[in-house]
């Protein structure tokens, strides 16, 4: 099994499945914990680009006064499958973070709890995209709101996730 993480949490992903007695020795099938950084690239039969976001730069000086090595590390993903593209963006500081990967993409999955949502809805129709999937949506309320203004903003292409939804690509 290939498990992708930032380079920051590979030591400590490693040193937890030995916590849980998860021993890659004793393990039926091998594990590879492979970090990653900004423009790290995967190729296989798709291709996998990552694009670093602000959202964790909020914290750095909480990481000064705490002397802490993290490096706030926390990334978007660029997908294409043959010459379809899907662009995932985690979680972000602002819909600044992706704008420059959206053009093009068959889906935009945003996160929209880190994101103004009256921004995105006045952004998102710059783009070709074929559609935006928002994610990390919150408490039943907070879902509510969300699709009250993408109704009010007439925007045909966005969709809100939900439990086993799928995407054809």
């Amino acid at each position: 099994m290939d498990i992708y993480v930032p380079t920051e949490f590979e030591k400590p992903l490693s040193d937890y499945l030995n916590a849980v007695y998860l021993f890659k020795e004793r393990l039926p099938f091998e594990i590879n914990i492979t970090g990653y950084e900004h423009h790290f690239e995967f190729y296989s039969n798709f291709s996998l680009d990552a694009f670093e976001t602000t959202h964790l730069q909020k914290y750095s000086e909480d990481l000064e006064k705490l002397k802490v090595p993290n490096k706030m590390q926390c990334y978007c993903f660029l997908i294409e499958v043959e010459k379809t593209k899907l662009f995932y963006s985690a979680d972000i500081g602002s819909f600044d973070d992706i704008k420059i990967h959206l053009d093009g993409c068959k889906y935009v999955i945003v996160e929209s709890t880190h994101i103004e949502i009256s921004e995105f809805l006045k952004e998102a129709p710059k783009f070709e995209v074929g559609k935006y999937v928002l994610s990390h949506l919150g408490s039943p309320d907070e879902v509510e709101n969300i699709a009250e203004k993408v109704k009010q903003s007439g925007i045909k292409n966005i969709r809100l996730a939900q439990d086993g939804m799928e995407l054809h690509i």
